[in-house]
């Protein structure tokens, strides 16, 4: 075929126009079918044959062959035709890659947070997105949607490629509690899922999980598992089965201040067990708090062992007009709200049953 194009397109000046079209359409697909694209774009990539099969450029060659020499009115009625096939399609075309990078931000993001790791440490990857369709006011006929992950892809060849690693180990978890409500439809992958984190896969796990937002998936790293500690200092207070070896409460003067508390299972740990994390203002008064289990997981979610540490980290906006002054730490049911009794590291009783930080401490 590209033989007889060439052929044509020598032996017949009139019909260069058309074939050069043709065959510039095939070419500048097999470019872009070239590019190197992120990791994250695996799926994204077959869909590159939006910009022009062999099948529609051929197609189109031998239309504009067939017309393109005649009349004038039929040139301008063919190139019309063309112009309202081509602009629709280009803007659909741009409409689903929109789509499939915003759908794919979390795996972006898994470089950026694992830039610090170290090589054999696992991912634990929570509710991560297999496809969702968000809001658009074009094309309202139909759902149109990013299938992610499916059941060809394995997130291990993902996270490995965005890590550039040969080795990732990798546990993919569903937790339906943790799911929100959104104004969009999406499905979470659950191909390869593990009902619990396994301590055999590697001594330190980090937790990445994926919240649904107004905009899309977006990946949070709530902190890690250490399952081989280095050492175990004396805890600075006791919850119940927890122990809190570690607190702290870092930029302060931020709008968002991050908290990095490290724990310690040292009993069963209640499937409805709950932190509370308040960041107090400069008069007492509370300016963000941001509640949830260690990690973000319900504790039936890994297993727990003598050495097992939690190390968990997460961000609160604090109110426009406060600076967080004092971090609050304690445990609680969640049910019933009632809080753990608590003594710090000499047995004594904790006020509020609330460990306190003082920020920069």
């Amino acid at each position: 075929m590209l033989s007889w194009a060439v052929w044509t397109a020598v032996r017949h000046p009139a019909h260069r126009c058309p074939l050069v079209f043709g065959l510039g359409w095939w070419l500048g697909v097999a470019v872009v079918m070239a590019v190197p694209l992120p990791t994250f774009y695996v799926a994204t990539s077959a869909r590159l044959h939006y910009f022009g099969g062999a099948g529609l450029a051929i197609g189109l060659l031998w239309l504009l062959e067939s017309v393109w020499g005649t009349a004038a009115w039929r040139k301008v009625a063919w190139t019309a035709v063309l112009l309202a096939i081509l602009l629709p399609s280009g803007w659909f075309v741009r409409q689903m890659l929109d789509l499939y990078g915003r759908a794919s931000t979390p795996f972006a993001q898994v470089g950026q947070f694992a830039a610090e790791w170290p090589a054999e440490d696992g991912v634990v990857l929570v509710n991560w997105p297999q496809w969702l369709a968000l809001p658009r006011n074009v094309f309202p006929v139909g759902a149109d949607f990013a299938p992610v992950l499916g059941d060809h892809i394995l997130p291990q060849g993902i996270v490995e490629g965005n890590l550039g690693r040969d080795r990732a180990p990798t546990t993919i978890v569903v937790e339906p509690s943790l799911l929100s409500e959104t104004t969009y439809p999406y499905a979470i992958y659950e191909l390869l899922a593990a009902p619990l984190i396994s301590p055999t896969l590697a001594s330190t796990q980090h937790v990445l999980l994926t919240r649904y937002g107004v905009d899309g998936p977006t990946a949070v790293h709530t902190g890690w598992l250490d399952y081989a500690p280095q050492n175990a200092p004396p805890p600075l207070a006791v919850f119940g089965p927890l122990e809190l070896l570690s607190a702290e409460l870092v930029g302060c003067e931020t709008a968002v201040p991050t908290t990095r508390l490290v724990w310690r299972p040292v009993g069963e740990l209640p499937a409805t067990l709950s932190l509370f994390v308040q960041v107090l203002g400069a008069d007492g008064t509370l300016i963000g708090q941001a509640d949830g289990p260690p990690l973000g997981l319900p504790p039936t979610r890994y297993h727990l062992t003598p050495a097992l540490q939690l190390h968990d980290q997460r961000e609160i906006p604090v109110a426009a007009e406060g600076t967080a002054v004092q971090l609050l730490v304690g445990a609680y049911d969640y049910t019933t709200g009632e809080r753990f009794a608590a003594v710090d590291g000499t047995g004594a009783p904790l006020a509020d049953y609330a460990w306190r930080v003082e920020c920069g401490e």
